[in-house]
C-alpha cells in the first residue's frame, strides 16, 4: 500500500505535470484541418526556428505537416462523432440509440404487422352431415346469417359441430370469456394435421402485395386474444362473439385470427454454458411481438417451451415478473433493421441454456398501411380435419374482413427513440399521473401517432353520495312512464348438445336441463295450461299461531279436514310446496301485513282481496286426526303468508317439482344414448316427471287427454320438454309461456342476468322490477286497478336474429322470497283478462327489415278494426283505404283496398294478447361495485390518430380527394387494437375509452365552407421565379406547416404562424401573402384565427388552385370593407430603404390598415 501511494504521490503527479508543460503552447482548440495545419506551423515557427524555415507550398515539409493535418482533423472527427455516439439526443447511429435507451430500460418497438379478425360467412365440408331436417349438407355451402334460408343456424351449427373434437360443440365451447366488453367462446377444429396450423393468404393493400397468415389463438389466462406458441400438430381455433347487436352485426359470428408476414424459424445449439448468453438471429424486418423459443430434443422434437420475457420498462432476463418457477427464459433485444439478439440468464435468477434450440419469428414488411374491409374479401381456408367416425375430412371457411384493421406500424425510427425514451423513463411504465396517459398510449403503441387523454369524470366526490346513470349499467334507476306494453306469447324454446361419454349427458342434465326446469318460462306454462284444482264447498282456514310470515293452522269446514293422500277430496292436492288462493268473506278484505280481516272494501295500502301463499310443511294428516292443533297449540299446516281465520279457500295450484330424480336422470341417460326422440311429461297429481318414448310422443299440440298413454300409437303430447336428434347431436325444445313487457317509445332496460344483489338487511334478493300501477284502469276499462302490481324482470328479449332489444323485456311471476313458489300466478288476469272485452286485448306488432336487419316495433291498436271473422265486416266500403283489419278466430290481418273495394291480404304484423299505454314504474338496482362513485373511479378518454389513417388521409389530399374519404377506425377497432397493452399499465380505479380523433380540413376543397380560402401572393418584382412555381412552393410550406407532429389535439390555428412559416420558406421570391375566405358572406380576417374541438386536429387541403398570384394589396383582393392601406418598406442588401403606399376606398367608413414587411436577400416578415 505504501509503495503505490508513494510511486503515486512522488512520481506519477510530476510526471504528469511535465508532460503538461511540455505542450503549454500546443493549440488544442484546433480540430479542423485549416486550423491544425495553421497550429503546427506557428508551434515550428516558435520553436524551431533555425531549422524548419522552408514553408513554401512545394516544399516537402508542407506536405508532411499537411499530412499530419489531415490525420488528426480524422481523428478528431472520428472522436467527436464517437463521443456524439454516447449521449441519446446526439446520437445518429440506430445501434447507439438502442443501446442508451436500453440503458435506461426502454424497449424500442420493432415492426408491428397488421392482425384482425376475418369472419367466417360460410362453411362447407367433404362429410355428409345431415341437418334436423335430415338434408345431407356434404359439399353445400352453408352461409351465416342466410335470410333465404330458415334453417341456416342448425345447419351452420352441424356442420361446425362434426368439425370439432368430441369434447366439444356449439354452446359447449374450449374457452370462455369476455373480451373488450363482448362474450367470446373458443372454439378448436379436431385437425388431422402433424405440421403448424398456419394457413396462408395473399391480398394487395395499397398496391402492394402482402403476405397473411391465418393463426390459432386463444385468451386462456389473459382478457385479450393473442397468438398460440406454434407447436407441431395444434388445431386452428375459432372464436364466437356475441355483440347482443344481432347474427348480421359484424362482431356476431365466428372469426379465425389472421396476421401480416411469414412465420419463419432458425436451429442453433448452445454446446458451452455461458452467463448471459447471446443469440443473434441476423434476419431483418422481425416484427415485435412474435417471437417463440422451443428447447429440442437430440431427435429434434420439441421438448420445452422457453418463456419470453415482456418487452416492458424495467424487465430484463434477471429482474422481471415472470413467476419464480419460470427459470426458463429469454429476452429479445431489438437490433438495427428489425433485427434481434436472444438473451439468456446468468443461471442465477434463470436457467442457462444448453443443448438444441429453434426459435420461431414472424418476417412482416415493416410498413405503415391500413387495411380496408374491401381488401380482404372472400378468403378460402380448408382444414381438414378428424371426424366423429374418425376418416379425414375437409371443411372449407370462407372469411372475410368485417372492418378496417390500422394497426400495423414500421419500427420506431431513431427520432421516434430518442423522444419517446426519456418521456418512457419518466412514466415508469404506469399510468397514473395525467402526463402518464398522454405518453404511455404512444410509447406501448408504435401505430399511434398522436394521442390525448382527457379526464372525462375524476375522483374526489364521496362515496356516499350516488350518481344515476340513466342507462341502469352502473346505477339503479327509478323511473316512471306511461307508454308501457304487457304481452303474452307461447312458444318452445331449444338448446342443442352432444355428447360422447355419460358424463357428457349427466352435465347436460345438471346444467342446462336444470336450467329449463327452473325457468319462469315453462313454470309460467304448467300455471297457464294446467288445470286449478277448486277446492270443492265452502271450506275455510282456521290459524292457529302467527308468528313472522307464517301462520299455523288447519282447513275446515264443520271441523278440520284432513289433506293429501289422506283424503280421496280435492284437498288431497294439498302437500308441501302446493299453492292455496285464499279470498275474503264477504263484505270483508284482508290486511296483509298483521294477517287480519277488515270490513269494507280493499284498496287501501296494506290491504288485498285475496292472498295467495305456499304450504310450507304439514304434520300428519294436516287435521291432527280431526282434533286440529297439535299439543302444543300450534296447527298442523304451515303457511308462508298470514292469513285469518275464515278465509276461504278458493283454488289449489300443485306444487311443480322443479328438480331432477335419480330415476329419471337414470331413464333420460339411457334414452340418449341410445339416440332415441322421447319427451318429458309433468304429473301435477304425482307431482313428478315421466318419460314418453318415441312410439307413444306426439308432436302436435299440447294436450291433457291422452297424459301417459302406452299404447305405442304415438297420442301423447302431453310433453313439456322434447329431446329430439338427428344422429349426431340432440336438440331439446320445451314448452313455454313468456310475458313481455315494452315502453313503446320511451325507455331502454338494463338487465344483467349473471348479477345477483342481496339486501343485507332483509336477506332477501334485489330484483328488478316492473310495477303496474294501480292508476291504470282495470280489465273492463271501467274502474281503476284496485293494487299496484309488481313483475319481475327475469331475461333479457333476443330476437331471431340474435339482437338483444332494450326497448322490451321479459318478465315473470314475482316471487320476493326467493321461496321457488311464485307469489301471485294471477297477475297476467288481473290486468289484461283477454277473456273480458276481447277486441281491446290485443298488441299489435309490425316487423320491418331495414339494411337487412329485421326490426319489431309496436302499432297502436286503434289502427286496427279487430273482429271475431271476415263476416263481421259486412261493409268494407265504410272504411278509409288502407284500414287494417285483424281477425282473431283465424289470427289472420288485411287491409281495404278501395280501388278493388275487398279485403286483401296484409303481411309484416303480428297480434299478441296484452295491453297497452300501461303505466309504469321500472325499478332497477345495481350492486355496490357497479355503482358509479367518483371517490374511486376515473373516466379516461383517450383520443387516437393512428398512423395509418394519418397516411392515408394525407395521401387522400395529395391524389385531390379523387377517392372516398378514408374513414377513421372506429371505438371497437381502437380497443380491439390497443387495449390490451394499457388495460395492466392504467391504475385499477380508471376505466380507458378509446375515441378515433378527427382531421379538420382548412382552406381547400373538403374543407367546411366558411373554412375555404385563397391564399393572396404578392410576388417579389425581382424574382425570376415562375408563377406556378411560387405556388407549388406555397402549397408545399402549408402542407409542412400542417405536418401532424407540429400539431396537437385542440390546438388553435393562427394565421400569423402560418404567415410567418411561408415567408421564411419563400424568401425572397413572395413579397406579401394574405388569406381571403373564399365564402362571400365571410369578409377579410374571419381566418385569421380558427377553433378546434378536443378531438380534432387541424390539416390543410388546400391545393395549388387556392393560391392565387396578385400585384399588390386592395380592398377588392381581399375582400375588405372601408378604407385598406398596405405598406411595404423592402430593405435590400444595400441598405437603401424604399416605401410605398396603395390606398382604395370603398363606400363603407372605417379604416382597415395592414404592414408587409419584406426583406430582400435576407429574412420575411408575415402579414397579420
Amino acid at each position: 500500500m505504501a509503495t503505490n501511494n508513494r510511486q503515486n504521490t512522488l512520481l506519477a503527479n510530476t510526471v504528469w505535470q511535465k508532460i503538461y508543460r511540455t505542450f503549454s503552447q500546443a493549440d488544442f482548440k484546433s480540430y479542423d484541418f485549416d486550423t491544425i495545419r495553421r497550429t503546427l506551423i506557428d508551434y515550428l515557427k516558435l520553436n524551431y526556428p533555425e531549422s524548419f524555415n522552408d514553408f513554401i507550398e512545394s516544399s516537402e515539409y508542407v506536405a508532411l505537416i499537411d499530412m499530419i493535418a489531415y490525420v488528426a482533423q480524422s481523428i478528431s472527427y472520428r472522436v467527436d462523432l464517437n463521443s456524439r455516439e454516447n449521449f441519446i439526443d446526439l446520437a445518429e447511429r440506430k445501434e447507439s440509440v438502442l443501446r442508451l435507451a436500453r440503458l435506461i430500460s426502454y424497449q424500442p418497438k420493432r415492426t408491428i404487422s397488421g392482425s384482425g379478425f376475418l369472419k367466417i360467412q360460410s362453411i362447407t365440408t367433404t362429410e355428409s352431415v345431415l341437418d334436423s331436417n335430415g338434408q345431407n349438407l356434404a359439399d353445400t355451402p352453408i352461409l351465416w346469417n342466410d335470410l333465404t334460408n330458415d334453417n341456416w343456424q342448425d345447419q351452420f351449427n352441424s356442420v361446425l359441430n362434426a368439425s370439432l373434437p368430441k369434447n366439444q360443440f356449439v354452446n359447449k365451447p374450449e374457452l370462455s370469456s369476455t373480451i373488450a366488453g363482448v362474450p367470446t367462446q373458443l372454439y378448436r377444429i379436431n385437425g388431422s394435421n402433424f405440421d403448424l396450423p398456419i394457413y396462408p393468404f395473399s391480398k394487395s393493400i395499397n398496391g402492394i402485395n402482402m403476405e397473411f397468415e391465418v393463426v390459432p389463438c386463444s385468451f386462456a389466462n389473459e382478457s385479450y386474444v393473442y397468438e398460440e406458441a406454434p407447436v407441431l400438430g395444434n388445431s386452428l381455433s375459432l372464436l364466437y362473439k356475441n355483440d347482443s347487436k344481432g347474427f348480421g352485426s359484424n362482431n356476431t359470428g365466428y372469426f379465425v385470427h389472421f396476421k401480416q408476414g411469414n412465420l419463419n424459424s432458425q436451429d442453433f445449439s448452445i454446446t458451452n454454458t455461458a452467463p448471459n448468453t447471446i443469440v443473434s438471429i441476423t434476419e431483418n424486418n422481425i416484427n415485435n411481438d412474435d417471437v417463440f423459443l422451443f428447447k429440442l430434443d437430440q431427435n429434434g422434437v420439441v421438448e420445452q417451451k422457453w418463456t419470453k420475457v415482456p418487452a416492458i420498462i424495467g424487465n430484463n432476463v434477471i429482474y422481471n415478473n415472470l413467476e419464480k418457477t419460470e427459470t426458463e427464459q429469454f429476452a429479445v433485444v431489438s437490433k438495427a433493421n428489425d433485427q434481434i439478439d436472444l438473451v439468456f440468464s446468468d443461471g442465477v435468477y434463470g436457467t442457462l441454456p444448453q443443448g438444441n434450440f429453434r426459435s420461431f419469428f414472424r418476417q412482416s414488411n415493416g410498413l405503415t398501411y391500413q387495411i380496408n374491409k374491401s381488401d380482404v374479401q372472400n378468403i378460402n381456408i380448408s382444414v381438414d380435419y378428424v371426424s366423429k367416425s374418425g376418416q379425414i375430412n375437409t371443411i372449407t371457411l370462407n372469411c372475410s374482413l368485417q372492418s378496417n384493421v390500422s394497426n400495423a406500424s414500421r419500427s420506431q425510427t431513431i427520432n421516434d427513440i430518442k423522444t419517446l425514451a426519456p418521456q418512457s423513463y419518466y412514466t415508469n411504465n404506469r399510468m397514473v399521473s395525467a402526463e402518464d396517459y398522454q405518453i404511455v398510449p404512444l410509447t406501448e403503441n408504435p401505430s399511434i401517432v398522436k394521442a390525448k387523454a382527457q379526464v372525462r369524470s375524476a375522483s374526489g366526490i364521496s362515496r356516499f353520495l350516488d350518481i344515476t346513470d340513466p342507462t341502469g349499467v352502473y346505477s339503479q334507476t327509478d323511473i316512471v312512464s306511461d307508454d308501457g306494453v304487457l304481452y303474452t306469447e307461447e312458444d318452445t324454446e331449444t338448446f342443442d348438445f352432444q355428447f360422447s361419454i355419460d358424463t357428457d349427458i349427466e352435465n347436460v342434465i345438471d346444467t342446462d336441463l336444470t336450467d329449463v326446469i327452473q325457468s319462469s318460462s315453462l313454470r309460467q306454462y304448467y300455471y297457464s295450461n294446467f288445470a286449478r284444482i277448486s277446492a270443492g264447498g265452502t271450506k275455510t282456514w282456521n290459524k292457529s299461531t302467527q308468528t313472522t310470515n307464517q301462520v299455523t293452522g288447519y282447513i275446515q269446514d264443520t271441523g278440520p279436514l284432513s289433506v293429501g293422500s289422506f283424503t280421496s277430496t280435492n284437498l288431497l292436492y294439498v302437500r308441501p310446496n302446493t299453492l292455496l288462493k285464499f279470498t275474503a268473506p264477504s263484505g270483508k278484505h284482508f290486511m296483509t301485513q298483521n294477517g287480519t280481516l277488515m270490513t269494507g272494501t280493499a284498496g287501501h295500502p296494506g290491504s288485498a282481496d285475496t292472498i295467495w301463499c305456499k304450504v310450507i310443511s304439514i304434520e300428519g294428516d294436516g287435521s291432527n286426526g280431526g282434533q286440529g292443533n297439535l299439543s302444543d297449540g300450534t296447527g298442523p299446516i304451515v303457511l308462508n303468508e298470514l292469513v285469518p281465520t275464515t278465509a276461504e279457500l278458493a283454488e289449489i295450484i300443485p306444487s311443480f317439482v322443479s328438480t331432477v330424480s335419480s330415476t329419471l336422470k337414470t331413464s333420460i341417460i339411457d334414452n340418449v344414448k341410445n339416440y332415441k326422440n322421447f319427451g318429458l311429461g309433468y304429473n301435477a297429481v304425482k307431482e313428478e316427471w315421466y318419460v314418453i318414448d318415441q312410439d307413444n310422443i306426439n308432436t302436435g299440440e299440447f294436450s291433457l287427454a291422452n297424459a301417459e298413454d302406452t299404447t305405442d300409437s304415438n297420442l301423447d303430447s302431453s310433453w313439456l320438454i322434447r329431446f329430439e336428434t338427428n344422429g349426431v347431436s340432440y336438440t331439446v325444445s320445451n314448452r313455454s309461456t313468456r310475458y313481455i313487457f315494452q315502453s313503446a317509445s320511451r325507455n331502454k332496460f338494463y338487465f344483467d342476468e349473471t348479477v345477483k344483489i342481496n339486501d343485507p338487511e332483509t336477506g332477501f334478493t334485489i330484483k328488478d322490477k316492473i310495477r303496474i300501477l294501480k292508476s291504470n284502469t282495470k280489465a273492463d276499462f271501467v274502474s281503476n286497478l284496485t293494487f299496484d302490481y309488481d313483475w319481475q324482470i327475469v331475461k333479457n328479449v333476443l330476437d331471431s336474429d340474435g339482437y338483444a332489444d332494450t326497448r322490451k323485456m321479459q318478465v315473470g311471476f314475482f316471487d320476493a322470497d326467493d321461496d321457488g313458489v311464485v307469489d301471485n300466478p294471477d297477475l297476467f288476469t288481473l290486468i289484461v283478462d283477454p277473456k273480458t272485452d276481447v277486441t281491446k286485448k290485443y298488441v299489435f306488432l309490425q316487423t320491418t327489415t331495414t339494411s337487412g336487419f329485421e326490426e319489431t316495433n309496436i302499432i297502436d291498436n286503434t289502427n286496427f278494426v279487430v273482429v271475431a271473422t271476415e263476416d263481421d265486416i259486412t261493409q268494407p266500403s265504410a272504411y278509409p283505404n288502407g284500414q287494417l283489419f285483424y281477425f282473431y278466430d283465424s289470427d289472420t290481418f288485411k287491409t281495404y283496398d278501395s280501388t278493388e273495394d275487398e279485403l286483401v291480404s296484409a303481411t309484416g304484423y303480428t297480434a299478441k294478447l296484452g295491453r297497452q299505454d300501461l303505466l309504469y314504474n321500472y325499478n332497477h338496482g345495481a350492486p355496490r361495485n357497479r355503482r358509479i362513485d367518483p371517490a374511486v373511479s376515473n373516466l379516461i378518454d383517450i383520443y387516437v390518430i393512428t398512423r395509418s389513417y394519418n397516411e392515408n388521409i394525407r395521401e387522400w389530399l395529395r391524389n385531390n380527394q379523387t377517392t372516398t374519404r378514408p374513414s377513421e377506425p372506429t371505438i371497437f377497432e381502437l380497443e380491439n387494437d390497443y387495449l390490451k397493452n394499457l388495460d395492466s399499465l392504467k391504475s385499477v380505479s380508471d376505466e380507458i375509452i378509446f375515441n378515433p380523433g378527427e382531421f379538420k380540413l382548412l382552406f381547400g376543397p373538403g374543407a367546411d365552407s366558411k373554412l375555404q380560402a385563397t391564399f393572396k401572393i404578392v410576388k417579389n418584382k425581382n424574382a425570376t421565379i415562375s408563377d406556378s412555381q411560387i405556388k407549388s412552393d406555397v402549397i408545399s410550406a402549408i402542407d409542412t406547416f400542417f405536418s401532424i407532429d407540429f400539431w396537437d389535439f385542440g390546438e388553435n390555428f393562427y394565421f400569423t404562424e402560418l404567415a410567418a412559416y411561408i415567408h421564411n420558406q419563400t424568401a425572397p421570391d413572395v413579397s406579401s401573402v394574405v388569406i381571403v375566405p373564399s365564402e362571400s358572406g365571410n369578409s377579410f380576417g374571419s381566418l385569421f384565427q380558427v377553433y378546434a374541438e378536443d378531438n380534432q386536429i387541424f390539416i390543410s387541403s388546400a391545393t395549388v388552385d387556392n393560391v392565387e398570384i396578385i400585384t399588390s394589396i386592395s380592398a377588392e383582393t381581399i375582400k375588405a370593407t372601408g378604407t385598406v392601406v398596405s405598406s411595404s418598406t423592402t430593405v435590400s442588401s444595400t441598405g437603401t430603404t424604399t416605401s410605398t403606399s396603395t390606398t382604395g376606398t370603398t363606400s363603407t367608413t372605417g379604416t382597415v390598415a395592414s404592414s408587409v414587411t419584406t426583406t430582400t436577400g435576407g429574412t420575411s416578415g408575415g402579414y397579420y
